[in-house]
């Protein structure tokens, strides 16, 4: 018995040399053997020799001249049972995001089946309660247990599968209950599903709003507070062209860029300005700085 099947291949088509390799195997230590198809592509040069000149997931080349081997290629980064990777968050993801066609090969459903899913699955939950009750992971399961035998007659060896998790988990029996119950409720009905999304959106429009109104709130009040301090500073004695506020630290800071065209303040009138600052009219906990030349 392995717990890791590897099957390569070499055929010369036409002016190329194509070098299959298919595995069965965790080779990424992630806890479950998983499907993997690839290959490498050479193409003879001007000495008659042979130049890589591709690699990789080349399945388009590999289906031609491999044709054989196709099952593979279907299965490819499926673990041993045949479940996609990620197969329900990665299929909820291309049933809301990706073209038909994509969604349709990744999950290895049939036309009416995606309609289904597209039309009924609101959530990842039902998506996943569609999967169990159409079968679609015991129609992926008799698929790895067709590629498995492929391969171990392509190997000689017996394939014994050691994973300890897998790419998709069935809903608890608590999951199914409450799906079962949101049917019988008419909660994933149409109506009611349109319904959500407009409240849904309606929702978004209003914290984007509050969002607005309290990043402006929030911008208003910095842009206060900093007039304030650079009034009380002015009415000090001091120039403010100079002077800088910054709102992250609360820190006024004198002499805070060195070019020449800008007034500085000396040690003794900082000092000075010091000695008098009424704190009770400014920001609680401002720290006033002159910066060395």
């Amino acid at each position: 018995m392995a717990t890791a099947l590897k099957y390569t291949e070499t055929r010369i088509y036409k002016s190329y040399k194509v070098d299959v390799k298919v595995r069965l195997s965790d080779d990424c230590r992630n806890g479950h053997a998983d499907f993997a198809i690839t290959a490498d592509i050479y193409e003879k040069n001007k000495y008659d020799c042979w130049k890589w000149t591709a690699g990789g997931c080349c399945h388009e080349e590999i289906a031609v001249v491999f044709p054989e081997l196709r099952p593979f290629i279907a299965l490819h980064l499926s673990d041993a049972k045949g479940a996609p990777m990620y197969a329900q968050g990665n299929g909820f993801y291309h049933l809301r995001n990706s073209p038909k066609k994509l969604t349709m090969e990744y999950l290895r459903i049939t036309d009416i089946e995606y309609n289904r899913f597209f039309r009924e699955a609101e959530d990842q939950l039902y998506f996943t309660y569609l999967l169990q009750t159409i079968e679609v992971p015991e129609r992926w399961m008799q698929e790895a247990q067709a590629a498995i035998k492929q391969l171990e007659q392509l190997t000689g060896e017996k394939f014994e599968d050691t994973s300890v998790r897998y790419q998709f988990t069935p809903l608890t029996l608590e999951e199914f209950q409450l799906v079962e119950s949101r049917i019988a409720e008419g909660y994933y009905l149409p109506e009611n599903i349109r319904k959500r999304k407009h409240e849904a959106k309606l929702a978004a429009r209003r914290k984007k709003i509050a969002d607005l109104k309290a990043t402006a709130l929030s911008q208003k009040r910095k842009i206060e507070r900093e007039l304030n301090i650079k009034l009380y500073v002015l009415r000090s004695g001091l120039p403010i062209d100079n002077f800088i506020y910054y709102n992250h630290n609360n820190k006024g800071v004198f002499n805070w860029m060195d070019s020449s065209c800008y007034q500085k303040i000396t040690q003794a009138q900082f000092d000075r300005f010091i000695k008098k600052v009424d704190y009770t009219k400014l920001p609680e906990g401002i720290e006033f700085q002159l910066k060395s030349a």
